[in-house]
């Protein structure tokens, strides 16, 4: 379904002020016009999207990550390049500390499609997954789903006024950040055409986006992470969202390559404001202790939860770093 196309019928009526510039044209190309620039993204078969793109003439795969704090590249691309200094506090990732005061390198130019970027900074992080060996093989060989050379985080999400649209997918760049006629305009249409506000906390300067929802009931804060490939559950909060473990499936990996154990289970209602509810769906369950140590040691709450890339899928979300804003189907 191209609900970019599905919204422009309601773009004249929710801006008015803005009606003799849309006209007929699309929601895309109505981005476009307002000073967007568009980045057209894959999602892989475990959920993460992707785009291909060019480092200093080098072809690489970059994840579009609202979850990751920092822009990143792999030691691949970032041992080329001469550090800048260091990161000034520890990157955290699910399973804890992934590095200490991991090295910054300046990329001069990052092509992604037909974008370009200059003068972006990224910190230097192991986002290739371990070598491995196939059973009953003596060649060793990398995990398929490991082959990232870069990661966009929220800090590039958020500088350049980005527009996630999950179902597509689509990211839109932006070179200033939209006045508000045109971010009520963005909003007005989806609202008119059923998406509805996500409750979100996004205190200022933060480096992510919390959605708050509902887990059979029972209130859960949610962290907006299109890089986890499932949707899951902190293993130490399960009985107060009414919930049992199943049984493990086995690792996953966060950033830096560090893995844990991933179990699942089925939640009988997903709830998450007015979007519509989801019933009897599959989550995975894994430890957030570390993650949430971390968070409670920078101020901020805990969470109970990652919000993942199938389930935003499925609610059509559009997620705008710049104001912040996240809007799902009703």
């Amino acid at each position: 379904m191209d609900w970019a196309l599905l919204l422009a019928a309601v773009l004249l009526n929710a801006a008015p002020s803005r009606a003799a510039e849309v006209k007929s044209t699309s929601f895309q190309e109505f981005l476009i016009r307002n000073g967007y620039e568009l980045v057209q993204l894959k999602m892989d078969d475990r959920n993460k999207l992707y785009v291909g793109g060019r480092i200093h003439q080098k072809s690489v795969k970059i994840m579009i990550d609202t979850g990751a704090m920092c822009s990143a590249v792999d030691p691949s691309i970032g041992s080329t390049l001469a550090p800048v200094g260091r990161m000034a506090g520890n990157v955290r990732g699910v399973f804890g500390v992934a590095v200490e005061r991991p090295a910054l390198v300046n990329l001069d130019k990052v092509e992604l499609g037909a974008s370009t970027i200059s003068g972006m900074q990224a910190a230097v992080l192991p986002l290739r997954g371990p070598r491995r060996t196939a059973t009953g093989s003596n060649i060793s060989t990398a995990d398929p789903h490991a082959d990232t050379d870069m990661i966009l985080g929220m800090d590039f999400l958020t500088a350049h006024h980005a527009l996630l649209l999950v179902a597509g997918p689509k990211l839109y760049l932006r070179r200033e950040k939209p006045d508000v006629a045109l971010a009520d305009a963005i909003g007005a249409a989806l609202k008119a055409n059923g998406w509805v506000d996500a409750p979100i906390e996004a205190p200022p300067g933060a480096d992510h986006i919390c959605v708050s929802g509902q887990i059979n009931g029972h209130a859960a804060r949610l962290l907006l992470d299109t890089g986890s490939f499932v949707t899951q559950l902190d293993w130490g909060q399960l009985a107060a969202l009414g919930v049992k473990a199943h049984e493990t499936l086995g690792n996953v990996s966060g950033v830096g390559s560090k893995q844990g154990a991933l179990n699942f289970t089925k939640i009988d209602s997903f709830k998450v404001g007015a979007a519509a509810e989801l019933i009897g769906v599959n989550v995975g369950i894994v430890d957030l202790a570390s993650l949430n140590q971390g968070r409670i040691a920078a101020g901020q709450k805990p969470i109970q939860g990652i919000l993942g890339p199938e389930y935003l899928d499925r609610w059509l979300a559009l997620i705008d770093c710049a104001t912040p804003r996240v809007f799902l189907k009703k």
